[in-house]
């Protein structure tokens, strides 16, 4: 069984983690029939973390996890604090496949996104 973890870097505005917790239930509903299903974490001032994730589908018999940051650009929560949680994660489920995904900036479809969107705008 294969799971996706959408990780965002959370804030102390409610309002805002709410926009990721809708969003990965949005994404649930059309997931794939090869996922298991896409769980919503937080780097920080929110809930669940990665590490919570993590342990929810190790328990589910999640045998891979894709961990996708949610992020624009491959700042420091990109390319250090997410790798080193996910590398301590890996240590602690081992039975678990646990693999990065390149970061949503990073996607080469976000030009298609942002243009579609300048077209609806009229």
């Amino acid at each position: 069984m294969r799971g996706v973890i959408l990780v965002a870097h959370g804030s102390q505005k409610e309002s805002s983690n709410n926009e990721v917790l809708a969003l990965a239930d949005r994404l649930n509903k059309k997931k794939p029939f090869h996922l298991t299903a896409i769980k919503p974490a937080f780097l920080e001032f929110a809930h669940p973390d990665i590490p919570t994730a993590v342990k929810e589908m190790a328990d589910a018999h999640c045998s891979v996890i894709d961990i996708y940051p949610f992020f624009l650009n491959a700042g420091k929560h990109v390319s250090a604090d997410i790798p080193q949680t996910i590398e301590r994660l890996r240590k602690l489920y081992p039975e678990v496949e646990l693999r990065i995904l390149p970061h949503f900036g990073g996607s080469s479809k976000i030009t298609d996104v942002i243009l579609n969107d300048l077209e609806d705008i009229s």
